[in-house]
């Protein structure tokens, strides 16, 4: 593994970890429910459920990537 590798896997760990954080914030849970919806996602499923889904994708793609590159690779967006 090369030293850019692995400086560009802790960049985006770090980046999705921040990303889960930033969401976690109730205020900023309810923004991020909105903006799936203006994403075109149906009222229906843009609710607190499927928002707490991609919240912990974020977490188990940045955890991935430190402990499983290759399925935190597959995971982050």
């Amino acid at each position: 593994m090369t030293h850019f590798e692995l400086g560009c896997r802790a960049l985006l760990a770090v980046v999705l970890a921040a990303a889960a954080t930033g969401k976690l914030r109730r205020r900023d849970f309810e923004a991020f429910i909105a903006a799936l919806r203006g994403f075109g996602v149906p009222a229906r499923l843009a609710r607190a459920p499927l928002a707490a889904l991609v919240v912990a994708l974020e977490v188990t793609a940045a955890v991935l990537l430190v402990a499983a590159p290759s399925a935190g690779y597959a995971l982050a967006p």
